[in-house]
């Protein structure tokens, strides 16, 4: 039986939450920072794409996943932005691609994951980008805010067909409504390298809720040894 592991990163600070979800869950174009926090760039260090991983499957389509890590012990990370962009062996551009993540707080990490129909590159490449209004001064930990969304019963379901699904549920530990969370299973092979990932939206969790999850990979998923989840807020 494949090993499973439960990562659910949350970025949300459950102080400040009341100001960004309100009650109807819906998030603003615009959230603000927690009223405690200062902002500035000069101090800190930029994101580092950590992990990365892409392959073409039968059909031809382009899959990538990358992990996206906050090595500062103090920074949060709002309003991220994920460039991706494939090169063939000639170093022409095949595809762009750009992925969002809402938050990244102090020591945590992000998955992205995406595919394209466009060619077979030699190179996919992952740029992190953070505006300067986006940085805030923050010592709270993605380790404190973890258990806000917790991911459990994560599980592999393949059909008589070859299709597979990615299977879970989710909690809503706040006091609030939560429109909707992201959630992103990546896969692994049995030295722990990255191989691939999907991704799903889990909605309407109401306070003290949970919600099941499935993510659909279909046919063609890449061998591997473990599953993992990461939960990021929907935009």
């Amino acid at each position: 039986m494949k090993k499973i592991v439960a990562i659910a990163s949350c970025f949300i600070l459950a102080i400040s939450v009341v100001g960004l979800v309100g009650c109807s869950g819906s998030m603003p174009n615009n959230p603000s920072s927690p009223a405690s926090a200062t902002t500035s760039s000069s101090t800190h260090s930029p994101l580092v794409v950590s992990e990365s991983a892409y392959h073409t499957n039968k059909y031809g389509s382009v899959e990538y996943v990358a992990i996206i890590e906050n090595p500062n012990s103090e920074w949060v990370a709002d309003s991220v932005q994920v460039k991706v962009t494939a090169k063939d062996a000639k170093g022409t551009i095949l595809f762009t691609n750009t992925e969002y993540v809402s938050y990244i707080f102090a020591n945590g990490k992000k998955a992205i994951q995406g595919q394209s129909s466009s060619g077979s590159p030699a190179t996919v490449t992952f740029e992190p980008v953070v505006k300067t209004s986006g940085w805030s001064k923050e010592s709270t930990q993605a380790g404190d805010t973890d258990a806000l969304f917790p991911i459990t019963n994560l599980n592999e379901v393949t059909s008589a067909y070859g299709s597979v699904t990615f299977t879970g549920e989710i909690a809503n530990n706040l006091k609030e409504d939560v429109s909707a969370l992201k959630v992103c299973v990546v896969l692994r092979d049995g030295e722990g390298k990255l191989i691939s990932g999907y991704s799903t939206y889990a909605s309407n969790l109401p306070p003290g809720g949970s919600s099941a999850f499935q993510v659909y990979a279909y046919s063609d998923v890449p061998a591997h040894a473990t599953i993992e989840a990461y939960v990021d807020h929907a935009y």
